[in-house]
């Protein structure tokens, strides 16, 4: 390795062109006094659930040494999460959360979808219902409660319907 990168990698570093130079590595086997520790395995898992089951048994093996999990996309992550949480073994993870499943990215999915097909009741009701516009659910009720097939938007658009939730005026 020594050889072959010194030979293709350039001797000094250069920014502008975002070169890096090598550096010489020397191997090192784990817990062996006197050396670096570190050791890298590679597992590669076809199937999502043989691949966790197998990440937790990788895991108990190691005992107290420390284990980075790394996997291609944070899809891969779930049946191991889980995994992991059913057999009780503590781990630290950043931002492994889906997007999709954060309520900021569901009320705007709600909203995206509203507005490009106007008779999507269900994402109408959920932008009202989100925290930026704030319906209660008896609002919800009184516009669209009675019938089931009108469009959310032609609902809110009728002035004097008795089912149009009446804006609300505090007492000054």
């Amino acid at each position: 390795m020594n050889e072959t990168f010194a030979g293709i990698l350039p001797a000094e570093d250069d920014p502008e062109s975002g070169a890096v130079s090598y550096c010489p590595s020397m191997a090192a086997e784990s817990g062996r006094p006197g050396e670096l520790p570190g050791r890298v395995d590679v597992h590669a898992f076809s199937d999502p659930l043989d691949g966790a089951t197998r990440v937790v048994e990788l895991v108990k093996a190691a005992g107290d040494a420390k284990i980075a999990v790394l996997v291609r996309a944070r899809s891969h992550l779930g049946a191991i999460v889980s995994e992991l949480k059913r057999n009780k073994i503590p781990f630290q993870a950043i931002e492994i959360d889906q997007l999709s499943e954060r309520a900021v990215i569901e009320d705007l999915m709600a909203l995206t979808l509203a507005l490009l097909h106007p008779g999507d009741r269900v994402s109408w009701l959920a932008i009202l219902r989100a925290p930026w516009c704030g319906l209660t659910l008896q609002d919800l009720h009184a516009l669209a409660g009675l019938d089931h097939h009108a469009a959310i938007w032609d609902l809110l658009r009728q002035e004097n319907s008795p089912r149009a939730p009446k804006p609300r005026v505090e007492p000054s």
